[in-house]
């Protein structure tokens, strides 16, 4: 039997700007966008975070929101299974953490349920 591979992609990441790296996403059109063309390049799974209007990390559930819906209303023969995260705030609580898995549904959801040194800066304290 063959061996299958399954490509699975974060555009955006958890941290970096504009600022260390200029092809780094940060829009919701900008995600779902490099998030199709990741895919059309064979990409099977996109774990998606999420932007603030200044490039921080957000649970918005409106960001996530506008994001899926731009990837899935612009390009519908898109399959790309989501894995919208559940981190990338520090100061998300478990509510706000969640709240678009339960509004979106996504295929995935990744969650991290323990603490973690934040880029040797902070504490991520779940």
């Amino acid at each position: 039997m063959a061996k299958k591979t399954i490509i699975t992609v974060a555009t955006t990441g958890a941290w970096p700007k504009k600022e260390n790296n200029p092809n780094v996403p940060m829009t919701p059109q900008e995600i779902a966008n490099d998030v199709y063309d990741c895919w059309q390049a064979g990409a099977a799974v996109a774990h998606l975070h999420m932007r603030d209007d200044e490039g921080n990390g957000t649970m918005s559930t409106e960001k996530f929101r506008e994001t899926v819906s731009l990837l899935r209303g612009q390009h519908p023969d898109c399959d790309i299974v989501l894995n919208l995260t559940t981190s990338g705030d520090l100061n998300a609580t478990n509510e706000t953490r969640q709240a678009h898995l339960k509004e979106l549904r996504p295929e995935m959801g990744s969650y991290d349920c323990g603490s973690m040194n934040w880029l040797n800066s902070s504490l991520f304290l779940k």
